[in-house]
């Protein structure tokens, strides 16, 4: 997913958005009330990944979205062992 800040809005041009990496699918919009605090993260973050999603059954609506945001994510695997990928290979 990607953050994008949508200033032409018509009901908020505060407003940013909730998307898919490609902008093609909106997921929703960062709530009004955690603007102020998201706004002034500098610099804005830019991607992040959709941790969770609630429905309703019938009809299927979504009732929250959990979404971690950041300026940066790196993901590496970690063998259960504990021991770093890179080192593992070394012993």
């Amino acid at each position: 997913m990607r953050v994008v800040p949508e200033p032409t809005n018509p009901v908020n041009q505060r407003a940013v958005a909730i998307r898919s990496i490609d902008g093609l699918l909106l997921a929703g919009y960062v709530p009004d009330d955690e603007l102020d605090d998201f706004l002034a993260t500098i610099p804005l973050p830019i991607v992040g990944i959709i941790v969770w999603e609630a429905f309703t059954w019938r009809p299927r609506v979504r009732k929250s979205l959990i979404a971690l945001v950041g300026p940066s994510i790196s993901l590496r695997m970690i063998p259960a062992s504990g021991v770093p990928a890179e080192q593992a290979g070394e012993a």
